[in-house]
């Protein structure tokens, strides 16, 4: 990352490598979770034609955020950001791959897509803490607040879009769209692993004299 304080604060902000790595996980991840929950709704229903297994798949969304919350907060402070979020991106490629090939198959189990959803939720639990926690350190500091202000923008851009094209796509049947899924957690996960490190925090020098003088002043 280029010296902060020769950044201009008019700068794109994807001219940061750092920042448009992040910008693409953020993109490619959220745009790939509500295209499938939209196709994973149609598909249930159509599968069950009940109402109560439509319900059970928010029901296996909800739990993961409200039984790890205390516990993704912990995590993000304490563990490699960047290892806890290529380990969500793995595990959420694993669950629309896994979503691809029940859908593909001639009798889909019901079962199997709910433990699937729980997987994907508790990854996207860990998610974002981690991603959140990365912004800061991400992007230089003369452009955070315009930083900060596209990833929010970016995550409420990919809520209006994907469920529309997960509405979209499903006319070409279920595994179409979970395919696109998994194309969509793919390029996250490969930038997530391009993240480069974050750069070391400067601390505050201390002479003898700053120590005197702050010992006087108790």
């Amino acid at each position: 990352m280029p010296d902060e304080e020769a950044i201009n604060p008019s700068t794109s902000l994807f001219r940061f490598r750092s920042f448009t790595l992040l910008f693409i996980t953020r993109v490619s991840s959220n745009t790939a979770n509500q295209m499938q929950a939209v196709a994973i709704g149609w598909e249930v229903y159509e599968l069950t034609e009940s109402a109560f297994n439509l319900g059970l798949i928010g029901l296996v969304q909800f739990m993961p955020p409200l039984f790890l919350m205390l516990l993704t907060g912990q995590a993000a402070d304490r563990y490699n950001r960047r290892l806890i979020l290529r380990s969500c991106y793995v595990v959420e490629l694993c669950a629309s791959a896994g979503l691809l090939l029940v859908s593909a198959m001639p009798s889909p189990s019901i079962p199997a897509i709910y433990a699937l959803l729980l997987a994907n939720a508790c990854a996207r639990t860990f998610e974002q803490p981690a991603m959140s926690a990365l912004l800061p350190v991400m992007a230089p500091r003369a452009v955070l607040s315009r930083a900060v202000a596209a990833h929010i923008s970016a995550g409420r851009l990919s809520t209006l879009m994907g469920p529309s094209l997960g509405g979209v796509l499903y006319v070409f049947g279920p595994s179409v769209v979970f395919g696109i899924c998994a194309l969509l957690v793919l390029s996250a996960s490969v930038a997530s692993f391009l993240l480069p490190d974050p750069p070391p925090a400067k601390r505050p020098e201390v002479s003898w004299s700053s120590r005197s003088d702050s010992r006087s002043n108790t």
